[in-house]
């Protein structure tokens, strides 16, 4: 009788600890997916999880998933990923990182303003085979391409200028076998949230050129982008 009571006893202790773990088994890992190179002007990250604090970022600190980096008016962030691609993040802009290993997918959600990418799954030995930019309308994803993606929440409008590469554009949804669409170099298509229909190719704007041209955030780096 006292060994059953003993083992009951063992049995309990055991379930109790086992539930009190749940709550961190739940919470997501944060990886380390890039490091800052550059950052000028107030920039900060905010965790998912809690505690839920704003915090300023750094050069030489880490790229992290599970929360947002937000750039404040009249600052940049620039960020080499781990397996060698390069981000550009302008002003005003706010997005989230994440990376699926099984897939070899670098995903970024990118809620308003600029991000320019760098990204050639022929150069990082395939450790990532392609890098997707996810806004509220449009999904932009490439293997090979050095392209910008803009989302103005304004206008309800994402577009997508392509430097070098190809990206594929669709709209978000249900309609994205239906809306895909090969953007080549030199081309620039905005996604509208109506229907399936594409705006026409337009020029691109001063502040756009300014944003894509190497000298303007390039100065202390040595990275060709």
């Amino acid at each position: 009788m006292v060994r059953k009571k003993t083992t009951s006893r063992n049995a309990g202790r055991c379930l109790i600890a086992a539930l009190l773990l749940l709550p961190g088994l739940s919470q997501a890992t944060a990886f380390k997916v890039g490091k800052v190179t550059q950052a000028e002007g107030k920039i900060t990250f905010l965790n998912f999880t809690r505690p839920y604090k704003a915090k300023k970022v750094k050069p030489q600190q880490s790229l992290m998933t599970e929360g947002s980096y937000l750039t404040q008016e009249n600052s940049f962030l620039t960020v080499e990923l781990f397996e060698g691609s390069w981000l550009r993040l302008s002003s005003r802009t706010k997005i989230s990182v994440d990376y699926d290993p099984t897939a070899k997918i670098i995903n970024i959600n990118l809620l308003t303003g600029s991000i320019k990418v760098l990204f050639s799954s022929s150069l990082n030995d395939k450790q990532v085979d392609k890098i997707i930019i996810k806004s509220i309308d449009a999904v932009f994803e490439s293997s090979d391409g050095k392209f910008s993606v803009v989302r103005n929440p304004v206008l309800d409008l994402s577009s997508v200028f392509v430097e070098k590469g190809t990206v594929v554009a669709a709209h978000s949804g249900n309609r994205l076998s239906r809306d895909v669409r090969l953007v080549h170099t030199k081309e620039t298509t905005s996604l509208k949230d109506r229907e399936t229909e594409f705006e026409e190719t337009r020029q691109m704007t001063e502040k756009e050129i300014k944003f894509l041209h190497p000298s303007f955030y390039l100065k202390h780096t040595s990275s060709s982008l």
